[in-house]
């Protein structure tokens, strides 16, 4: 139970790789987008990110490009706000690819 919205997160950045659109979907149905919340491990042992870096990333796989950048965006103003600068850098480095295919993507992510 606890380890099921890092696994989910997990989920969802391979199925961005592969480009794996009925895990994305899963994602999608299964993780709600909240602008505050972010993705922690059991009880806070490891904190990866905001999830709607996550959720961003499965909209982005299933091609729904207006909903990423809405959830991606999300990602970059919680980042901002909890000082969490590396995972804003990564947002912003999203928000850039999701204009620009030439862009570097962060994360391991791949095209």
């Amino acid at each position: 139970m606890w380890f099921a919205p890092a696994a989910r997160a997990i989920a969802a950045g391979a199925a961005f790789n592969l480009r794996d659109a009925r895990v994305a979907a899963h994602v999608r149905e299964t993780v709600p987008a909240d602008p505050d919340a972010a993705v922690l491990v059991g009880f806070g042992g490891a904190v990866l990110g905001p999830v709607t870096q996550y959720t961003g990333l499965a909209a982005w796989t299933l091609g729904h490009i207006p909903t990423a950048r809405r959830d991606v965006s999300a990602a970059v103003a919680l980042s901002d706000r909890a000082g969490w600068r590396p995972w804003a850098a990564a947002a912003r480095a999203c928000l850039r690819a999701l204009d620009d295919p030439e862009a570097p993507l962060p994360l391991g992510l791949r095209r």
